[in-house]
């Protein structure tokens, strides 16, 4: 007898303490097949301390190679609430610098003087539409530079 708690406890120190190699090829049929190498081992680095099984892994994939994710009624009422200002400058920056994030997080304090959860909530919500999960610097290196503009471009109007 076991208690299910208790795997999976087990089962994250296994998945959070696997080699990133053996991670690639544990997750590997959860993971976009028309993507590149670069990008795919990117996409597991950054989702890896998330997942606890394979199929934890379709929730992140389509965060990150789906479309702009949908927002709830407080998620886009928090976004509304940065301003456009602040996608303005959030947009430019990932235009000019990609996935850089300290780049984009630098253009937003210079532009409003959002700090803390102010500026990375509405951030976080409009990248990947989740209050919380991977650290969004390794998960924006795994999406595609013009996803990351448009999900910020888009609240910038």
């Amino acid at each position: 007898r076991f208690e299910e708690s208790q795997r999976n406890v087990w089962q994250r120190d296994v998945a959070h303490h696997m080699p990133l190699e053996e991670s690639e090829r544990w997750l590997e049929s959860e993971t976009p097949r028309d993507i590149d190498a670069q990008r795919r081992r990117a996409f597991i680095a950054a989702i890896r301390p998330n997942v606890l099984l394979p199929g934890d892994v379709a929730r992140w994939r389509d965060v990150v190679f789906g479309p702009s994710p949908t927002l709830d009624e407080s998620s886009l009422a928090r976004v509304r609430e940065a301003g456009p200002q602040f996608f303005r400058a959030a947009a430019e920056a990932a235009a000019a610098n990609g996935a850089n994030l300290d780049a984009i997080v630098d253009a937003v304090k210079a532009a409003t003087g959002a700090k803390g959860q102010a500026l990375w909530k509405p951030l976080r919500l409009a990248l990947t539409g989740a209050t919380e999960g991977p650290e969004l610097a390794p998960l924006l290196k795994a999406m595609a530079e013009t996803s990351i503009h448009q999900r910020l471009n888009r609240f910038a109007a």
